[in-house]
Order: C-alpha cells, then structure tokens, then sequence
C-alpha cells in the first residue's frame, strides 16, 4: 500500500512507509554526495509523501514505532551534512569564480588602456 492509496491504519502499514522512508534518506544522501540535486528533489517529493501517509494512521501516540526513530533521526541527520557539505562545496566555487572574474575584468581594463 503507498500513501497515495489512502490513510494507513496498521501498524505494519506504518512500519513499511517507515521502512521506505529510510530507505528514501539514504538514497537521497547518496545523490547529494554526487551532486545529483534534482534527483534529490524528486525523492524529497516522495518522502513528503511517505510521511502523510504515516500522519494519517490517527494514532495517538507517535505514528512512528519506537525502533525506527533513532534511525530516523541519524539518517535526517546524515542528509542534512551531506547538504551543507554541498552548500559549502558550492559557496567556495562561487566564490573562486568571483576572484576570476575580477581579474579577468581588471586584466582586460589593463590591455584595452594600452
């Protein structure tokens, strides 16, 4: 059963979307890791998916078994480094390519006043 099936009741139910939710992070880090963003993005649609079908159970207590959480929690976290790795990565490229640019303006002003 997927999220787009309905509202899930069981718990069973619950612990397969956990389950494919996991398995969403980890593939979701691994395409940041390789610079695939909008593969990343893509999977972050389906994993919003994934967690409405998990909010739908209607139980009181958390939707997410006990087991899992921690889980949850380190591959969250593991895709929040691997993005700000990639945040970094950019940041520091783009500010290479400023200092290019500069010289390359401050170059070519040189040479059309010769």
């Amino acid at each position: 059963m997927t999220p787009q099936d309905g509202p899930m009741t069981s718990v069973q139910d619950t612990g397969e979307l956990v389950k494919s939710l996991c398995t969403l992070l980890q593939e979701q880090a691994k395409c940041v890791r390789e610079g695939n963003l909008s593969r990343v993005e893509q999977l972050g649609e389906q994993a919003d998916r994934i967690i409405s079908g998990i909010r739908q159970t209607g139980r009181r207590e958390s939707p997410i078994p006990a087991a899992y959480r921690d889980h949850l929690r380190q591959l969250y976290e593991e895709l929040t480094l691997a993005i700000q790795a990639q945040m970094h990565d950019v940041h520091a490229r783009l500010k290479l390519l400023r200092q290019v640019k500069r010289a390359t303006g401050v170059y070519q002003r040189g040479r059309s006043h010769a």
